[in-house]
């Protein structure tokens, strides 16, 4: 499992896209399980992305 700070550390060096593209749809589907509101899954997997910039 990677780490935050692994994660903090990729997507400062201009991976944040690769990132995104690569994890992105795991996050999108698991907080969807979670929250069962699409506008809510999608906020939550934009606030993590944001918060690892």
């Amino acid at each position: 499992m990677t780490s935050n700070h692994e994660i903090k550390r990729n997507t400062s060096k201009g991976h944040a896209h690769d990132w995104l593209n690569e994890h992105g749809d795991y996050l999108y589907r698991f907080a969807l399980a979670r929250l069962r509101d699409p506008h809510q899954a999608e906020d939550v997997v934009q606030d993590t992305f944001m918060a690892g910039q």
